[in-house]
């Protein structure tokens, strides 16, 4: 992924560059995202009894407030590509003693979790204003790792054997957004369109994460 960045980044400057000589521009552009409430669908998963997963909140784990970069290129036919990345603070488990019952009082395990975002998009001018479309794909939920316990069985001498794995919350996902732009500022709506799997999010098959983000264009 980091080499994917470094290229990605060598070659909007490049770009940048290269825009100086026609109509097309570069952009950088800082902004915020908050993701409201996630929609979803739930699958028929058997999670065998004799194996502990965190318990974690669905909800308080994907949405919420992000801070994030984006570096773009427009072309002269309003035609845009880009790259961003998010970050925020936020909710990734709650800890919990090996096979002890699960409460209410549980602490909170916080961390950085960082989002990669490639998408393309299109401009269209209306009246004093600019509509955008666009549309990508996002890899997401990086840096949320936790462990993950199973009882693999009790000996003739009644010693019980575990073995321990070390899983994460990392997904991918299909984003739209639709907004609007004027001068050095955008507002969009938009959602992600996430298909999750068992070993990630437990019972949940599908999730729809609506969001509005807002962004200010410095270059």
């Amino acid at each position: 992924m980091q080499k994917t960045i470094l290229l990605i980044v060598c070659l909007f400057i490049f770009f940048s560059s290269f825009s100086q000589e026609n109509k097309s521009k570069f952009l950088i552009k800082i902004g915020t995202e908050y993701r409201i409430t996630p929609v979803t669908s739930t699958a028929d998963n058997n999670i065998p009894m004799l194996v502990t997963v965190p318990n974690f909140n669905l909800d308080k784990q994907l949405s919420g407030a992000s801070i994030n970069y984006t570096f773009s290129y427009v072309f002269s036919s309003k035609f845009e590509i880009g790259f961003s990345q998010s970050f925020r603070y936020d909710h990734i488990y709650f800890e919990q003693s090996d096979f002890q019952p699960r409460t209410s009082f549980e602490k909170s395990v916080n961390g950085v979790i960082t989002d990669y975002h490639f998408f393309v998009g299109k401009y269209f001018n209306l009246l004093k204003t600019e509509l955008f479309l666009k549309g990508g794909f996002a890899f997401m939920n990086r840096g949320t790792n936790y462990s993950r316990t199973i009882l693999l069985g009790v000996d003739s001498q009644g010693n019980s054997h575990f073995q321990t794995e070390q899983l994460n919350f990392n997904f991918s996902a299909f984003k739209v957004t639709t907004g609007f732009a004027f001068n050095k500022y955008e507002l969009g709506l938009g959602a992600y369109f996430i298909n999750s799997t068992g070993a990630n999010f437990e019972n949940e098959n599908s999730i729809v994460l609506p969001y509005i983000k807002f962004s200010y264009r410095i270059k």
